[in-house]
């Protein structure tokens, strides 16, 4: 599966406004639901509850908060976001959080958004590709990395 078509250079973000995990959801729902013209309350609701299962925090100072939505728009996004300050995102190992990759994906593409899912919480424990993600200057130099990496 050719995971780069996923990713938007729009819906890279550097700057996260928001400290807290609630009210970084709500801004991860803002930008998603925007960017791809779908209700921000809708994907609020689905991530907010899926983050209710359990943290989508996978240790290391990642998190990949992921949720699917009923849209014919499109199969999967990625919203890529990084934090330099760093977010208690309820980690397991109780690191904070500096890079994000949120999945949202439609519900009918259900074996796709799995594959998705796991490949990147493997690609990106790879410190290499996480410090130089973490160490990029802009959103444009991190699009630059992820289409240079083979992940």
């Amino acid at each position: 599966m050719e995971y780069k078509k996923f990713i938007d250079k729009n819906l890279i973000v550097t700057s996260l406004k928001e400290t807290k995990k609630d009210k970084l959801l709500k801004e991860f729902s803002t930008i998603l639901g925007k960017s791809l013209d779908i209700s921000n309350s809708k994907i609020y609701k689905q991530l907010k509850e899926r983050e209710s299962l359990g943290s989508t925090a996978v240790g290391n100072g990642i998190a990949i908060p992921h949720c699917r939505i009923d849209t014919d728009k499109f199969e999967i996004k990625l919203l890529i976001a990084r934090s330099k300050i760093g977010i208690n995102f309820d980690s397991t190992d109780k690191k904070v959080v500096n890079l994000f990759v949120v999945i949202i994906a439609a519900n009918n593409s259900q074996a796709s958004y799995f594959k998705v899912l796991s490949h990147l919480a493997r690609a990106l424990q790879n410190e290499t590709l996480y410090n130089n993600l973490i160490n990029a200057k802009d959103e444009n130099e991190i699009y630059n990395i992820l289409m240079e990496t083979n992940i």
